[in-house]
């Protein structure tokens, strides 16, 4: 398993670049994982995903800069390309979840994930991203036999990545307490437009 403070201490140092072995690692993994057990693939595997989305920028962005027709299309389908694998792993995610989510004593059916949510602006494409780490990373440990370890950032320093049910953006955007370990107590006045039918515009403690 790698644990969400793992992807993210070797993230920045490697300027990201240890994000995209990560990436890698999780495609080829779900494909080989999926292969297995069914004797079918529905992803691309790590080369697969990653090789048509380098090719797409490296052949994409010097025809961009170069002012050659074509040179966006080819970058924009690279940047197509790249987020339509990161949406199906989130469904292949969702999918591992609900096989253990008694195990994980996760919520609902299972599904943590909002897999639309990949094309949304940060913070959402980020959060969604970090609980498909955490949460793969749970499925694998369970599959390993492996005892359950805390990961700090994941569920105490960002509530929201480690939460055992699938929330949506209203819930975020107005439940400080899934923000950070330090808004856990705020309070401000619910916006209308992040109300449900039952709640009321005033101060809420959490």
């Amino acid at each position: 398993p790698r644990p969400v403070w793992l992807v993210i201490l070797g993230c920045f140092p490697t300027v990201f670049n240890w994000y995209g072995l990560y990436k890698f690692n999780v495609e080829e993994e779900l494909y080989y994982y999926e292969l297995e057990r069914t004797g079918r693939v529905t992803t691309c595997g790590g080369y697969g995903t990653l090789v048509p989305f380098i090719y797409g920028v490296f052949i994409g962005l010097p025809l961009l800069q170069l002012d050659i027709p074509g040179g966006q299309f080819i970058l924009e389908a690279a940047v197509i390309w790249l987020l339509l694998g990161q949406i199906n792993q989130y469904r292949r995610v969702n999918e591992l979840c609900q096989e253990a989510r008694l195990v994980l004593e996760l919520e609902g059916d299972g599904r943590m994930l909002y897999e639309w949510w990949a094309a949304l602006p940060p913070p959402f494409n980020v959060l969604v991203a970090l609980r498909s780490i955490y949460f793969l990373s749970e499925y694998w440990r369970v599959v390993r036999g492996e005892l359950p370890a805390t990961d700090y950032i994941a569920e105490d320093i960002f509530p929201s990545v480690g939460e055992k049910r699938r929330f949506t953006v209203k819930e975020f955007l107005r439940e400080p307490s899934r923000w950070y370990w330090f808004t856990k107590n705020l309070q401000f006045p619910i916006p209308p437009y992040l109300q449900d039918d039952d709640d009321r515009f005033e101060p809420r403690n959490y």
